[in-house]
């Protein structure tokens, strides 16, 4: 698998099965590495659309992982923009 990753071009994936863990590799701008125990290396329909008019298809691990962690990754991106200490005046 380590093979794998260093050829994968950009919008490239590859899965790994090992007994219920499900490991997938994606590469876009950075690399995406998710790990499961719940899903398979199923394609699903989405709701946007390609230009020429065909719905896209994504890994389901990635629509579950966007539906369901939508909140905490804008609370991480958020984070770092605030300080958590204040500096006080005596």
């Amino acid at each position: 698998m380590k093979e794998e990753i260093k050829y994968l071009k950009e919008g490239q994936a590859t899965y790994c099965c090992k007994g219920q863990v499900l490991i997938h590799l994606r590469q876009d701008v950075r690399d995406i590495k998710l790990i499961s125990t719940l899903h398979t290396a199923k394609f699903v329909e989405t709701e946007k659309k390609n230009g020429k008019g065909s719905r896209l298809k994504k890994p389901e691990i990635i629509q579950d992982y966007s539906k369901f962690m939508r909140g905490m990754g804008r609370a991480d991106q958020i984070v770092p923009c605030y300080p958590s200490c204040r500096k006080t005046v005596k």
